[in-house]
């Protein structure tokens, strides 16, 4: 049995990259069967990997007696078997907190991390087994989930990998048993108060005695949408690469890939703005994708998606600044343009002549109700095709309360002089407004 149990672990291990030759670990050891059965593989484990592996029990301080007995056993396991042992305890929490599952579990894994470093090892294993795993993905569904809560437990997060994850609690327990090794039980795993519990005890039987399989297929599944999620963290990661503006104004993604069009991808990218999207509220972003153009504005954050562009805006833009003489240079950093007056001839769209007498006269972002000529500015912007994101940062220059230039848009009709004010990238090769 043991020879089966190691290698189906040692399968998984290599399948997932959890671990290389050298790696020093740290195992999280509760005391119960679980932990208890990972050392036992892991005393095996270390030398067929070539790996360092020691122990840490985290006392939560909430089961009075029964948290200091598991203290003690894990004390006496890990002195039998010369393991290293680290023990902490945390502070402050009560059985009667809001969230006390969660919040645990947060402390817990703070100092198992605290411990990581101050031992120099380099990952934390747990204990978690394909049950779990299971009992994960159906705790989703039941709060509500995407595709991404399906995956249930990953093998690897971070810093911390799950060897067993691929092993039965049944089997744990089985194993345990013939081999004459003890572990603690923790009573707060039978209280059917804790959603996971009711879950273990309660539900997953019932599926179980439609389907003895059922928690092997549902962890298989959770492997299936793992796969798919990391093809979507490859796209992801293109789609940054396509980061054609990074300002504090707006960032601007330029979708050149079908791949980037997967709601899945465009998720991950919303969660860069917003963490608490509700599902209908991601498909409006979606849509505007899908339609090939659009803007829309939830809960402060815009959007816009255009010829391939999509534009996150994070705050407003306020341009203003006053030339006042020939010698004035105005730079545009974020979007990689500036403002030149020099002698010459005007010749390109981004080119226009004006004499002294036009000083002093400013540079703005556009505004509601702006004309050139006879027509309305925004008309001029749609008949070019610019997307929505680019005319809010389209510079445009005025006299008196009249525009008489906006560059690669309009020209005042009668322009003349000797000066020639140019507007021209700032620096090599990086993307322009104006591109």
């Amino acid at each position: 049995m043991k020879k089966k149990l190691l290698g189906r672990i040692l399968t998984f291990i290599k399948e997932e990259g959890l671990i290389s030759k050298g790696d020093r670990i740290l195992i999280a050891i509760s005391g119960g069967p679980d932990s208890v059965f990972m050392v036992e593989m892991f005393r095996d484990l270390s030398r067929v990997l070539g790996i360092y592996f020691e122990c840490a029990h985290i006392n939560h301080g909430l089961r009075g007696n029964e948290a200091r007995r598991d203290e003690e056993f894990v004390r006496v396991f890990c002195k039998e078997r010369n393991i290293h042992l680290t023990v902490e305890k945390i502070n402050n929490l009560t059985p009667d907190m809001s969230g006390i599952e969660e919040l645990a579990r947060e402390r817990r894994y703070e100092l198992l991390d605290k411990i990581r470093r101050s031992r120099g090892l380099d990952l934390i294993a747990t204990g978690h087994t394909l049950d779990d795993s299971a009992e994960t993905i159906i705790h989703n569904l039941l709060r509500g989930t995407g595709l991404k809560g399906l995956s249930g437990i990953l093998p690897k997060r971070g810093k911390i990998i799950r060897p067993i994850l691929v092993i039965r609690k049944n089997e744990v327990e089985m194993y345990l048993k013939s081999i004459g090794v003890e572990f603690v039980s923790d009573s707060s795993n039978f209280d059917l108060r804790f959603t996971r519990n009711y879950i273990r005890h309660r539900l997953i039987p019932l599926f179980k005695h439609i389907n003895p399989e059922f928690s092997v297929h549902l962890f298989r599944t959770g492997l299936i949408v793992k796969e798919h999620f990391k093809w979507v963290e490859q796209a992801f990661g293109k789609l940054l690469e396509r980061t054609i503006v990074k300002s504090s104004w707006v960032d601007v993604y330029k979708f050149n890939n079908d791949a980037f069009y997967h709601p899945d991808v465009l998720l991950e990218l919303l969660r860069l703005y917003s963490n608490s999207f509700t599902y209908e509220e991601s498909r409006q972003f979606l849509n505007i994708v899908k339609k090939g153009r659009g803007d829309i504005n939830i809960r402060g954050v815009i959007a816009s998606y255009s010829r391939n562009e999509l534009a996150f805006m994070r705050k407003n833009y306020n341009l203003n600044f006053v030339f006042r003489d020939r010698d004035d240079t105005f730079y545009e950093k974020d979007f990689n343009y500036m403002v030149t007056i020099y002698e010459g001839s005007a010749k390109g769209s981004t080119e226009c002549n004006i004499d002294y007498n036009m000083f002093p006269f400013i540079i703005r972002n556009r505004r509601p109700g702006d004309r050139v000529g006879t027509k309305k500015l925004k008309d001029r912007f749609i008949a070019l095709k610019i997307p929505y994101w680019r005319r809010a940062f389209w510079p445009v220059f005025e006299k008196d309360g009249e525009i008489f230039f906006v560059p690669g848009i309009y020209k005042k009709r009668g322009l003349k002089g000797n000066l020639k004010l140019e507007v021209k990238k700032y620096e090599g090769e990086r993307f322009s407004i104006f591109d």
